[in-house]
């Protein structure tokens, strides 16, 4: 009995864990779209998308150092790419799904900007955050390709690592 209090009280607070974790989220991407709005209205959208596209795709960078060093991925191949985007992916709260043997992001905390205003910056950002990931780990060479968005109404973001 008391292993099963126990067991309750840890999904308790994982849980509440994870729901202050969300809207964290959505918080986050409520600023950037405000944010990368504002850019577009000040500044046009030519020079806001450049800009936000060469900030998130170092960003992605950084966190793929952050992700090889704490989950120890050494090698330089696609595999290792992969399970990168799916450790970042899993940081930034998207929910992934298996999809004929490939793995997709079926729910993003920024997909419903993405949606509600056909914001279609918002996708290209998260394209270059992870050409960032995929950059750091295989070098040069390599990008990623989004071949589904959510934002052009499919069920799911469907990304690949494509040899350039």
């Amino acid at each position: 009995m008391y292993n099963r209090v126990k067991e309750l009280k840890e999904i308790k607070k994982r849980f509440k864990e994870n729901f202050y974790r969300i809207k964290e989220l959505r918080t986050n991407q409520k600023i950037i779209s405000i944010l990368a709005k504002h850019l577009v209205k000040s500044s046009g959208y030519s020079i806001a998308s450049t800009v936000l596209k060469r900030e998130f795709r170092r960003i992605g960078k950084q966190n793929a150092e952050r992700i090889v060093k704490i989950f120890g991925i050494n090698g330089k191949g696609v595999v290792d790419a992969k399970r990168a985007l799916k450790i970042a992916a899993m940081d930034l709260g998207v929910k992934l799904k298996v999809v004929d043997d490939v793995t997709v992001a079926e729910e993003c905390p920024y997909g419903a900007e993405a949606v509600n205003n056909r914001e279609r910056l918002v996708c290209q950002i998260c394209k270059e955050y992870c050409n960032g990931i995929v950059e750091k780990i295989l070098g040069d060479g390599y990008e990623v390709n989004q071949s589904q968005k959510i934002s052009s109404g499919q069920k799911y973001c469907k990304f690949e690592i494509v040899k350039i």
